[in-house]
């Protein structure tokens, strides 16, 4: 059963879209930039640094999974892929365990940061403000930044994939870029 989520500064609320009906609702303090993560039962949500939720279809209240301050975000949205949760605060990519919240890594990049970084290929791409995109390849264990692309321009959006290309939208242009 689909539900709609509503996050505010004060929680997270499930409500049937066809009826708006709520179904429950989580009270914690929730930041108010980036979006709740969904995958599956599991609500991965910016709240007490990050929080995860597990909502089973149908339920009527979500239950906590999991939280850890090691894996805050700023103003990204949480990115979850291959077993692994990535948070950007800062100019700080961390990974950790998506079951556990046990950070696994960190790298350091540069700038700031206002984009949700998005994986594809098995890399990981964050893309800060003045137009730079780091690309990390994660590991188990550690991660390693592999490349890094200037492109020049104010970027604020977050990034696109789509078939073989990633879509890149500045405050003057439009980038696809194919590998």
């Amino acid at each position: 059963k689909q539900l709609v989520l509503l996050q505010s500064a004060k929680g997270l609320s499930a409500h049937d879209p066809l009826t708006g009906e709520q179904k429950w609702k989580y009270d914690a303090g929730c930041s108010i930039i980036p979006s709740p993560t969904t995958i599956g039962s599991r609500i991965y949500l910016a709240a007490n640094g990050l929080t995860v939720l597990e909502a089973e279809a149908g339920a009527t209240t979500a239950n906590i999974a999991w939280d850890s301050n090691k894996l805050a975000g700023e103003n990204a949205s949480p990115v979850i892929a291959d077993g692994k949760v990535f948070s950007l605060r800062g100019a700080v990519l961390t990974g950790g365990d998506d079951k556990t919240g046990e950070e696994l890594w960190q790298v350091r990049l540069k700038g700031r940061f206002w984009a949700t970084p998005v994986v594809a290929g098995g890399h990981v791409y964050c893309v800060n403000q003045d137009g730079q995109c780091f690309v990390i390849k994660p590991g188990d264990d550690k991660a390693e930044l592999v490349s890094t692309m200037e492109l020049g321009d104010t970027i604020l959006g977050s990034p696109a994939v789509s078939g073989n290309a990633m879509y890149l939208r500045s405050d003057k242009f439009l980038y696809k870029i194919v590998p």
